[in-house]
């Protein structure tokens, strides 16, 4: 499963440069069953950080 969310511009576009995003409220097991393969996330104290 992936992550559901997009990062936009203030303009409503995508994102197209990198961005940091850190979501707190995870737990450990819910990050190896829903966190995406294709982008470099981390898990850290209960918060992922997706670069």
């Amino acid at each position: 499963m992936s992550l559901p969310w997009k990062v936009l511009t203030d303009r409503g576009e995508e994102m197209q440069e990198a961005y940091l995003l850190r979501t707190g409220g995870w737990t450990e097991e819910r990050y190896f069953r829903e966190a995406p393969e294709n982008r470099i996330v981390e898990f850290e104290d209960g918060e992922i950080i997706m670069h």
